[in-house]
């Protein structure tokens, strides 16, 4: 598996880009991804739920500080890609964790 940890302060920007380059998906426009982080994989509640924008072969999400306002610690993710007119879970993209460092500000 890559190494796909985020690590980032509290309140704080984060883009990150999924970009499709095989498979019969490489055209991801028919499709929605989305970013869902929580504290662990079986909790029920997320912390960030984001909708990606879409560009092709990409999905763009772009997390901003309110996103990001949430406790700091240790949480997973993943960025799945999802039928548009079904909603339901066509690939899971990437899954791994991510970290928020206190942010002495915040």
């Amino acid at each position: 598996m890559a190494n796909n940890k985020i690590t980032l302060y509290q309140s704080t920007t984060k883009a990150v880009a999924v970009k499709v380059e095989t498979g019969a998906y490489t055209d991801v426009t028919a499709f929605t991804g989305k970013m869902t982080v929580k504290e662990y994989a079986s909790k029920t509640t997320t912390a960030i739920e984001k909708i990606a924008d879409t560009d092709v072969s990409t999905f763009n999400i772009n997390l901003t500080p309110v996103d990001t306002s949430i406790a700091a610690g240790d949480y997973v993710y993943d960025i799945t890609m999802e039928d548009i007119s079904t909603g339901l879970i066509k690939y899971v993209l990437i899954q791994d964790k991510m970290t928020i460092i206190d942010s002495v500000r915040y």
